[in-house]
């Protein structure tokens, strides 16, 4: 059985577990942050396809310190209904995550009577929209799949549950025309990880099934070129327009943006305009990145390898980094104050709850769940984020 995905092709020998065979891009090793009650976390970015690269890159955010959120000049209410993803690693899975994310909170607030546990009765399976995504009596009306996705949702009508069929790890392989193929521990260049998650085997999945709600979309902002790389091209009012949709919609917006070169993404949840933004390390991490800067502030001289690297990006990047610094020249890289809040797939720690991809694998098929909520700048919105839109259901 062969897959190929266009755009979410995994790069061979490359993995997320073993920091040694991968090159590591680190802002800064931070074990707490500076606002007080929030601490610094990391997430494994991986790329979406050869195209973009060979290496995965390590990226640092906040995550509060707390499980009451009470901002006193923003907005919290989703924030109670947020559920976690499981860490998709390797997976390219950051659209499907993003809207199965806000398929659960929007069911959450429907139906309060119900757990919010992992593996519940509202927990869906993020593979089963993967999979939809490349099943064509479910596309339509999908023309542009960067706004365009969450009518899977309207065309699937009922979903399984994460527990009828499961987010998961397999062994695969990639072979020389950039295909997934199916494959054992027995084989040399066998990888076992997420990636596994884009073969269908929706015929083994359990008889659990989940009625959706009518979703509808409201784009905010679409880059002109479609482009989901693209960095300094959202109008400088994309902000308080957020803002104001959260407010006045109460529902999530879910964004792509670009960083470290790699496309991402994942779903705004609130935002409090009285958190300090610590210098906003998001930004200016992608700043220096592709401009073929330090990644830290290290007094020891840079070694002939670090020096390579820096010139290979300013040289790959060179486009992106005239973007981004003519962003930064037309408006502030970083305000002292205003964060949103943000759910992700990719921000992890050893505090939270074990993930079982695979029960089957032992130790092997274990992982963590996400940090439910983590903070962004607003500034990543303004110098980052190539497209907007609010989810809404009913």
């Amino acid at each position: 059985m062969k897959v190929f995905i266009a755009i979410l092709v995994a790069v061979a020998n490359l993995t997320t577990a073993d920091a040694s065979e991968i090159q590591i891009v680190d802002l800064e090793t931070r074990t707490t942050a500076g606002a007080g009650d929030a601490r610094w976390v990391q997430g494994i970015k991986a790329p979406n396809s050869r195209d973009e690269g060979t290496e995965s890159r390590r990226v640092w955010v906040r995550a509060p310190n707390r499980s009451h959120f009470a901002a006193t000049k923003g907005e919290t209410a989703l924030l109670p209904f947020v559920t976690r993803a499981p860490d998709q690693t390797e997976a390219g899975s950051c659209l499907y995550m993003s809207l199965t994310g806000a398929a659960e909170l929007w069911l959450a607030r429907m139906n309060p009577q119900l757990p919010r546990t992992a593996d519940g009765p509202l927990d869906l399976s993020e593979r089963w929209l993967m999979n939809a995504s490349a099943d064509g009596r479910y596309t339509q009306g999908i023309q542009r799949w960067r706004v365009d996705s969450v009518q899977l949702f309207n065309n699937l009508r009922e979903m399984p549950t994460n527990a009828a069929y499961r987010f998961t790890k397999g062994w695969f392989e990639i072979d020389k025309d950039g295909h997934y193929v199916k494959s054992t521990s027995k084989r040399t260049g066998a990888r076992y990880d997420t990636p596994y998650n884009w073969f269908d085997e929706r015929s083994q999945a359990g008889p659990e099934r989940v009625k959706l709600p009518a979703f509808s979309r409201q784009i905010l902002f679409e880059d002109p070129a479609r482009d989901s790389w693209n960095i300094g091209v959202a109008p400088v009012s994309l902000v308080e327009k957020i803002k104001t949709a959260l407010r006045t919609t109460q529902a999530p917006v879910q964004v792509i943006y670009n960083h470290f070169g790699y496309w991402h993404a994942h779903l705004i949840v609130g935002y409090d305009d009285d958190t300090s933004t610590d210098g906003c390390g998001f930004v200016e991490g992608s700043r220096r990145f592709f401009n073929g800067e330090r990644m830290k502030d290290d007094p020891n001289p840079p070694s002939q390898e670090e020096l390579d690297r820096m010139a290979e990006r300013k040289r790959k990047y060179g486009p992106s980094a005239q973007k981004i610094n003519a962003s930064i020249a037309a408006r502030p890289l970083c305000n002292p104050k205003g964060i949103f809040y943000v759910r992700d797939s990719i921000y992890t720690d050893d505090a939270q709850p074990e993930y079982v991809y695979d029960a089957s694998a032992g130790a092997t098929g274990r992982g963590k769940y996400t940090i439910p909520i983590v903070e962004l700048e607003y500034s990543y919105v303004t110098h980052l984020v190539n497209h907007a839109l609010i989810l809404s259901a009913k």
